[in-house]
């Protein structure tokens, strides 16, 4: 049907996705801004993103061997007005495959397709591009204007201004992958809340936060693999004050980080020590080592796991019935122990 490339028409569509559309491949380089368009798609059309009658979640596993399973899926009745939504992730050969079924029979369902920067040549993107029923939306990395796009949105929703020496400071930190910018964004304006405009003052403030050069250590530690060491500095952290909330959030930032890194070097193009260089924000020159063994100990479904590990021990870190400290502790162990096991193993990805 058409290839999607503005921000506005972007937008717009996924708010109120064409009733016509059944196909909706979503793709590219910036991880982060793949997925969070692809949330916003699927909350437009299933009304929620945890609704197991209205949204399937699939795999290329899922679909290897039994590409009919995504026929039968999109054809299942769901309950309630909602339209049955399909999210099929890190989709690739399997996936278009079970494409070419949906293309030879009418369905009411729509299905999401999220993949990593696909080449022009792509079967997945050549389907996507030139059926009717179908859209396609590239996710390149953020530039400047989507940086302060998305700034404004969060600035917006928190009834905050910021002087134009603070955004051009604070837009200087900030790197091309729309997850990471997001999660500081949010911590910048949660750092801000009760003022009414943010200053430069604040921006060196939660750039500068002094327990940082601790926390990038701890990070560092458990992606290597030195659970000792991360046990010894989260306990000082936490005793000094520090909370293991703000740790699971420094370790989703650093898994993140970790994670664009492999995919960047799996496409190819570029080595890990220039990847390491090329991140923003700047990862400091001492750390670059301890990084880069680090990217030899993860592969992409391993960092995958890892963020949903931590993603669920930020949750329960919410919960103020649970023991924060021991589920902090709970989280650090066992991903510094998964490290050991790769490390003990000789476990090189590449």
């Amino acid at each position: 049907m058409s290839i999607l490339k503005q921000s506005v028409e972007i937008e717009r569509f996924l708010k109120n996705p064409d009733p016509a559309v059944v196909v909706v491949l979503i793709y590219g380089p910036d991880s982060g801004l793949v997925t969070e368009r692809a949330k916003s798609l699927v909350c437009s059309t299933a009304g929620s993103l945890d609704d197991p009658f209205s949204i399937i979640r699939l795999g290329e596993s899922d679909l290897s061997g039994d590409p009919g399973r995504l026929l039968d899926e999109a054809n299942a009745l769901t309950f309630g007005q909602t339209r049955r939504t399909i999210w099929i992730g890190d989709a690739g050969q399997n996936a278009t495959k079970a494409l070419e079924l949906i293309d030879k029979n009418t369905i009411d369902a729509l299905i999401v397709i999220t993949a990593d920067n696909l080449k022009p040549a792509s079967k997945l993107r050549k389907f996507a591009e030139s059926k009717k029923f179908a859209v396609a939306i590239p996710c390149y990395l953020d530039g400047l204007a989507s940086l302060n796009t998305v700034l404004d949105g969060e600035l917006k929703k928190s009834n905050l201004t910021i002087t134009p020496d603070a955004r051009r400071f604070f837009i200087d930190l900030l790197g091309a992958d729309r997850q990471l910018s997001r999660r500081e964004i949010e911590k910048l304006c949660l750092f801000a809340a009760g003022k009414k405009e943010i200053t430069a003052d604040d921006v060196r403030l939660i750039s500068g936060d002094v327990a940082a050069p601790t926390l990038d250590s701890l990070c560092d530690a458990v992606g290597e693999g030195n659970v000792d060491k991360a046990d010894r500095i989260y306990n000082r952290s936490t005793t000094a004050g520090t909370s293991p909330g703000a740790v699971i959030a420094q370790l989703i930032r650093h898994f993140i980080m970790l994670d664009w890194i492999v995919s960047h070097s799996a496409r190819g193009g570029s080595s890990v020590p220039g990847l390491v260089k090329q991140f923003r924000p700047q990862i400091f020159y001492q750390r670059h080592r301890s990084v880069e063994q680090q990217i030899n100990l993860w592969s992409h479904e391993d960092l995958k796991s890892a963020l949903q590990l931590l993603q669920q021990a930020e949750s329960q870190c919410r919960n103020s019935k649970l023991p924060t400290e021991a589920v902090g502790e709970r989280a650090l162990f066992s991903l510094s122990m998964s490290a050991k096991r790769r490390q003990r193993h000789g476990y090189n990805q590449r």
